[in-house]
């Protein structure tokens, strides 16, 4: 990007046009993959402390 001259970039943060694509962010952030990844990382650190906390 640094390379490339500002008024030439076309980079947006605009959401608009995607949106009638996707989930509203609500049904997103409960979806089960998300759910999924978030239950297997409270599951490493539990694990983890539980062996942590076991050697003491």
């Amino acid at each position: 990007m640094r390379e490339v001259e500002e008024a030439d970039v076309d980079f947006s943060m605009d959401t608009r046009s995607v949106a009638d694509k996707v989930a509203p962010w609500y049904k997103v952030a409960v979806s089960p993959t998300i759910i999924a990844f978030h239950l297997t990382l409270i599951s490493a650190v539990a694990l983890v402390m539980a062996i942590i906390l076991g050697q003491q």
